[in-house]
């Protein structure tokens, strides 16, 4: 069964949670953030929400071809705006999750483009692929 790392919104602790796939599609709130049960070490009622933490998932494992996802310096937010980025990525209609540091985690070239497009982010010599 696959475990899957997030970072509690409250603590910034990361929890792995091993759950099937379908487990974990179904649990997801709108896009990158659940409601960790008691046993997960969330309090009773599920009021503890944590966000998917892509980068805790991959160390120590091969990266899917090119690279993704992978986090962008260019986009970051300050670590103390990461709810307000999240929301706005939603509002936006890009749902993006970000890591510890305030980056942003691209899922791929085109949700890199959407992301960057849809925050104005337009630098002239984008190469990044």
């Amino acid at each position: 069964m696959p475990t899957y790392c997030y970072r509690r919104l409250d603590t910034n602790e990361i929890v792995e949670i091993a759950m099937t796939c379908d487990a974990m599609n179904r649990r997801q709130l709108g896009g990158e953030i659940i409601s960790l049960t008691e046993a997960e070490g969330g309090e009773a009622g599920g009021g503890t929400r944590a966000i998917r933490h892509y980068s805790a998932n991959t160390v120590g494992h091969t990266r899917p071809p090119g690279n993704w996802p992978r986090v962008s310096e260019a986009l970051a937010v300050d670590p103390s705006q990461v709810p307000e980025a999240i929301e706005e990525s939603r509002r936006l209609g890009v749902p993006t999750a970000f890591d510890n540091e305030g980056r942003p985690v691209l899922t791929g070239p085109g949700h890199r483009r959407k992301y960057a497009k849809a925050i104005g982010f337009h630098p002239k010599n984008d190469v990044s692929g």
